[in-house]
């Protein structure tokens, strides 16, 4: 549970770097800027997923500091890394079809 707190942590800083790094490539060869937008509306929505299943795990931390983890709580905990982690895969998707224009499928 720790870590999941570290890795909410974690993505703050990787969606804050969002806008330096589309400033960085707008406009160079291979770009496809219409698929920027699209990208950076997953991403925040991924990015609060991560944080919310970061606060049910910190939550988790506090809450079962002295006594054992119940059952319930770590399959609540795993159903949300489940679906952050898709979310998470389809925005890496997203990001890729930014530079990548032979990934152009409707995933």
């Amino acid at each position: 549970m720790v870590l999941i707190v570290l890795i909410g942590l974690i993505t703050i800083f990787v969606y804050t770097t969002g806008d330096k790094a589309e400033g960085f490539i707008k406009g160079n060869d291979g770009v496809i800027e219409e698929n920027i937008e699209p990208h950076e509306e997953f991403a925040k929505i991924s990015m609060i997923a991560m944080q919310i299943t970061a606060g049910v795990s910190l939550l988790g931390l506090i809450f079962f500091r002295s006594r054992p983890v119940q059952i319930w709580y770590g399959i609540l905990l795993l159903v949300f890394l489940i679906i952050v982690n898709f979310m998470m895969i389809y925005t890496g998707h997203l990001g890729g079809k930014i530079s990548h224009s032979h990934i152009m499928t409707n995933f």
